[in-house]
């Protein structure tokens, strides 16, 4: 098919497609990737010369996918310079921006998808850095107010939008996320388990939790409930992505006297492969998180079959509840009660979490998405 022939042409705001395939980058790349199988639309996705190869390789490769890699490595430049200037000079039927942000100099004119993931900068803005509390200051409401398409990842994202955004242009919301479809149960013999288990250090039964350290995400009850939970159990907590922890006083509860230190393993960012691998023989995947926009990695662990322990908050509740375990209020005792009882009838849990999985798919979306801006 000629360029010329495809019915709708995309322009994709690559921003946040620059360091790893995580998060919105992640979910940028599965849309993509999913929606160019309708073969009539067009992507070109342009981002900046910092791009990782590991988000270069994730994209799929097909005739109606372009990467066009342009401008400054600083993300700053790139962001309020580089990326105007292509939008202004290219030709295009859509802008889809991954995440609410578009730089000042673009045309209202224009027409625009916009996917919003959280309100993280309404109400988690102190946990931001400051450019990205600048950058969502002055231009995320703009974007949300005036998109033509909104898109959010869950019901409780598209709530927030609601109450946050009453007086916007778009009134339809569409709804949908889904985990990396590369992301399933690892199918791995019993030694060579054990060989990759040992690499990273861990040698018994353990709990995992995946994520950043951001303060949202509760980090510090989760390590206040394995100290308790350890007393009983003789397992390891594996934290996965967590960076820098020791600027974020976790190291003081993970110095405090009598708290078992030794079986608290952290691992840096891991490639999906290893990610799975994680998930499949983990004993329960635990987040203590204060708020969710979606809950990914739990989403992720379901799809592995590791039980899901989360706290009975945002959009956790839509993903797990019914079919993982959701914990109301922060009372250590009921955490670890709520653990215990994932283990001991992970089989029944793992089988609701089964059915629950099949509703979060990117076929399904794709199909949503490509109706709703097609129609």
């Amino acid at each position: 098919m000629n360029i010329l022939e495809f019915r709708m042409k995309i322009l994709v705001n690559g921003y946040n497609l620059r360091q790893s395939a995580a998060g919105i980058a992640t979910f940028a790349i599965n849309a993509v990737n999913a929606l160019s199988f309708h073969a009539d639309l067009h992507f070109d996705i342009v981002v900046g010369p910092a791009i990782s190869s590991d988000i270069l390789s994730r994209i799929r490769r097909c005739e109606n996918i372009q990467i066009h890699i342009i401008g400054s490595k600083k993300s700053s430049v790139w962001f309020f310079v580089d990326l105007p200037k292509y939008i202004r000079k290219s030709k295009f039927d859509l802008l889809w921006n991954p995440s609410p942000i578009l730089p000042f100099g673009v045309s209202r004119k224009i027409k625009k998808l916009v996917t919003v993931h959280d309100f993280v900068s309404r109400e988690f803005r102190d946990t931001m850095t400051l450019s990205g509390r600048l950058v969502t200051r002055f231009c995320e409401r703009k974007i949300i107010d005036t998109a033509d398409y909104l898109w959010c990842n869950s019901e409780y994202t598209k709530r927030k939008l609601n109450d946050y955004h009453p007086k916007r242009k778009c009134k339809e919301i569409l709804v949908g996320g889904a985990p990396n479809s590369e992301i399933r149960k690892s199918i791995v013999g019993p030694d060579d388990s054990k060989k990759f288990l040992a690499h990273l250090g861990i040698s018994k039964k353990y709990l995992l939790f995946v994520g950043s350290l951001e303060p949202r995400k509760n980090l510090k009850f989760l390590l206040e409930v394995f100290k308790e939970f350890h007393k009983t159990h003789n397992m390891q907590l594996v934290i996965v992505g967590a960076r820098k922890w020791g600027t974020t006083h976790i190291a003081d509860v993970l110095n405090k006297e009598g708290f078992p230190k030794e079986d608290v393993i952290f691992t840096p960012f891991v490639v999906d492969a290893d990610l799975c691998k994680l998930y499949t023989f983990s004993e329960c995947y635990v987040s203590t998180a204060l708020n969710e926009g979606f809950g990914m990695p739990q989403a992720e662990a379901m799809k592995c079959e590791s039980p899901v322990v989360a706290a009975h908050n945002s959009a956790m509740i839509e993903v797990v509840e019914g079919a993982g375990v959701t914990v109301k209020g922060w009372d250590i005792s009921c955490w670890c009660d709520s653990i215990e009882y994932a283990m001991s009838h992970s089989k029944e849990i793992v089988e609701k979490q089964k059915q629950r999985i099949r509703k979060y798919s990117w076929d399904l979306i794709s199909d949503s998405i490509y109706k709703i801006i097609t129609g």
